[in-house]
C-alpha cells in the first residue's frame, strides 16, 4: 500500500485600482494504491477545496472551476471537491485500467447572492477504459475509450464519448 496527500493554500482577490478585496482558499488532497497481486492494483483519491476549484481536475466550466466570486465588495470562496477510482490489471502483453472519476462545485451561495449560475458546471463526471502494451522494446501503444459527462445548476445534461489512440517510441 502506498499513499500520498497534500495541502495548499492560496490567496484569491481582486484589485480595480479603486476598490479592492481577497480571502484565503484552500485545498486537501489524499490518494491511496493498493497492490493487490502482482497483477492487479486498485487505486484513487479525494480532494477538498474551498477556494482553490483550479487544483480540481476537471471542475467547474471548461474544466477549470472558478475559485470564488465577487459579492458586492467582498470575495466569496467556492468549495468543490472531487474523487476517482481505478484499478489496473495485466493482461496479455500490456495492462487494462479502468478509472471512474467525478468533480463538483458548490454554487449553492453563489445563487443565493443572485448571481446568475444556471450555465455554470455543478457536477463533471469521466470514465475511462484504457490498454497500453509494449510490443517491442521501446515501443508503446495505447488505446483508451472516454465517457463524460456534465450536469450544470439548472440541470441541463451533456455527454460525450472519445476514442484515442497513441503510439510512442522511447530513444
Amino acid at each position: 500500500m502506498s499513499f500520498a496527500s497534500a495541502a495548499l493554500i492560496q490567496e484569491v482577490g481582486y484589485d480595480t485600482g479603486v476598490k479592492d478585496d481577497s480571502a484565503i482558499g484552500y485545498a486537501i488532497f489524499g490518494a491511496a494504491k493498493f497492490q493487490a497481486t502482482d497483477a492487479l492494483s486498485i487505486q484513487g483519491n479525494v480532494n477538498y477545496t474551498d477556494g482553490a476549484n483550479g487544483y480540481l481536475w476537471r471542475s467547474g466550466t471548461n474544466y477549470y472551476g472558478e475559485d470564488a466570486y465577487v459579492n458586492g465588495d467582498s470575495v466569496e470562496t467556492i468549495v468543490g471537491y472531487s474523487a476517482n477510482l481505478g484499478a489496473t490489471i495485466k493482461i496479455g502483453p500490456g495492462s487494462l485500467s479502468a478509472v471512474y472519476g467525478m468533480a463538483t462545485m458548490d454554487w449553492d451561495d453563489a445563487a443565493a447572492d443572485g448571481l446568475s449560475v444556471g450555465d455554470k458546471h455543478e457536477r463533471n463526471t469521466n470514465a475511462f477504459l484504457t490498454y497500453k502494451w509494449v510490443p517491442v522494446k521501446s515501443v508503446t501503444l495505447g488505446v483508451e475509450y472516454g465517457r463524460y459527462e456534465v450536469k450544470k445548476v439548472d440541470g441541463d445534461e451533456g455527454d460525450a464519448n472519445r476514442l484515442m489512440f497513441a503510439a510512442q517510441y522511447n530513444f
